[in-house]
């Protein structure tokens, strides 16, 4: 499973380092604080192969329908490139539910594509969970080595995501 050092940037574009962000919650040493907070790191979590942390954030009563190995094989050609939060309702302290709308860009092979999802959150017995999402999977495209690259930074694909 690949590990981000702990002073690099969280993958969960939040400005944070790694150690301050996703992954105290990804070790399971503490719980997040807001759907928000448990969005992201869901999608660290995918960036990183933390596929035991998706398992445990589901909301029990979808757990059965889920394993790390469904969960390996979906995300076996898939790179996470960047999370982008469009918007959120709920969800924080004292909130028993929340939903989070948020861009994910990926690369699988060497084609570009964007899930787009509208994400359902439960907060019980102190943990939020996550319960349902609406995907919408667009594909970009295979990106050409000047095109900006598909994660969003801005750098030309060869400078970036190559």
């Amino acid at each position: 499973m690949p590990r981000t050092p702990p002073t690099a940037a969280c993958p969960c574009a939040s400005g944070k380092p790694f150690a301050d962000c996703c992954q105290p919650l990804l070790q399971q040493t503490r719980p997040a604080p807001t759907a928000v907070a448990l969005m992201r790191s869901r999608y660290t979590a995918f960036a990183l192969g933390y596929f035991d942390y998706l398992i445990a954030t589901l909301h029990p009563a979808q757990r059965a329908a889920m394993s790390v190995a469904q969960l390996q094989e979906q995300d076996h050609h898939t790179r996470w490139l960047s999370l982008q939060l469009v918007d959120h309702q709920g969800g924080q302290a004292g909130d028993t539910e929340g939903q989070v709308h948020f861009i994910a860009r990926y690369l699988e092979g060497a084609v570009a594509g964007e899930l787009e999802e509208h994400s359902a959150f439960r907060h019980e017995q102190g943990r939020w969970f996550y319960t349902t999402g609406t995907p919408r999977f667009r594909t970009l495209g295979k990106p050409r080595r000047n095109d900006p690259c598909p994660c969003g930074s801005g750098k030309k694909y060869k400078h970036c995501h190559p």
